[in-house]
């Protein structure tokens, strides 16, 4: 069976869900089927606005066009910027695809503790949702979600250790087609505090700091902190003494910390908090060496 029959397989059993939009399976988070549909928030389409001019006025530099692969595993992606596109496209003028093509992408951080971050900044198929599967759509499957996109129906941002893509046309209309970037990022944290991962904390106090602090920090970080108490009725407390992590274009899509899934940027430095057990952080930065920051100097203490 060809992969575009196997998808349509799989998204036609999927796609019958869209009033849910999820199906069951042994793990639904791993087998959700984004069909929202959702429009882009302000922030988001201002943020996608402004990155797609910065990729063109960087002409894709740093970037490196991926080719289809359909090999065996995923191909592992070293920390840098990559981008997929339909044929024919045109950074300011795109031509439309061509008809009855197939491309598949199977990509991985380049380890464990890394991640890859995609981003569409232009997206545009033939058809609608949710009858993805009879037209023409790109389909992605990462850790969190599997998800056809077709129409004008833009992907989400997807930040995940893996990613499989796979691009279908049918042999009816075609459209401009689409332009994603995927940037692999490193794991790295700042040298005397604790290395990004996860932590078993006996009772102590512990430093999570930015890569390169008090020194601006580098692009292209994703880096999480699992902190777990040894003794699960211990308290852990966690606060900021320093944070500068100003998202270049205030969006929060870009330089940002997450503490217990709550994201902070900009001037929305996290207030000094408590948990029982443990607590995960997380910081994320851009591939714009020109826009980085001093970042954080943050403390847990647990007791």
């Amino acid at each position: 069976m060809r992969p575009s029959q196997q998808l349509v397989c799989l998204l036609a059993v999927a796609l019958t869900a869209v009033a849910a939009a999820t199906i069951t399976s042994k793990d639904a988070s791993m087998q959700r089927v984004d069909n929202s549909a959702e429009a882009m928030t302000p922030d988001r389409q201002h943020s996608a606005i402004a990155a797609q001019q910065v990729i063109e006025q960087r002409s894709l530099d740093d970037a490196t066009l991926l080719a289809c692969y359909d090999g065996q595993g995923y191909k592992p992606l070293p920390a840098g910027v990559y981008y997929i596109q339909s044929p024919n496209y045109r950074p300011g003028n795109p031509g439309n695809y061509t008809n009855n093509y197939e491309c598949m992408y199977k990509f991985k951080a380049a380890d464990n503790k890394s991640k890859l971050r995609i981003d569409c900044f232009f997206f545009q198929l033939e058809g609608d949702m949710p009858d993805c599967v009879t037209k023409d759509y790109l389909y992605f499957q990462t850790e969190d979600l599997f998800a056809a996109y077709c129409g004008k129906n833009i992907p989400k941002t997807m930040l995940s250790r893996y990613v499989y893509a796979f691009f279908h046309t049918n042999s009816e209309i075609t459209d401009k087609g689409f332009f994603c970037t995927i940037m692999s990022k490193e794991a790295l944290a700042g040298s005397g505090g604790l290395q990004c991962g996860k932590h078993n904390l006996a009772p102590g106090t512990y430093s999570l700091l930015s890569q390169n602090y008090p020194d601006n920090y580098g692009t292209n970080i994703y880096c999480k902190w699992e902190l777990v108490a040894s003794d699960p009725s211990n308290t852990v407390d966690f606060s900021c003494s320093s944070f500068d992590m100003i998202s270049w274009d205030n969006s929060c899509e870009w330089d940002w910390m997450k503490v217990d899934g709550v994201r902070h940027c900009n001037n929305n430095k996290p207030a000094p908090q408590q948990f029982t057990g443990g607590v995960t952080v997380e910081y994320s930065t851009p591939d714009l060496p020109h826009k980085t920051r001093k970042g954080f100097k943050c403390t847990v203490t647990v007791k």
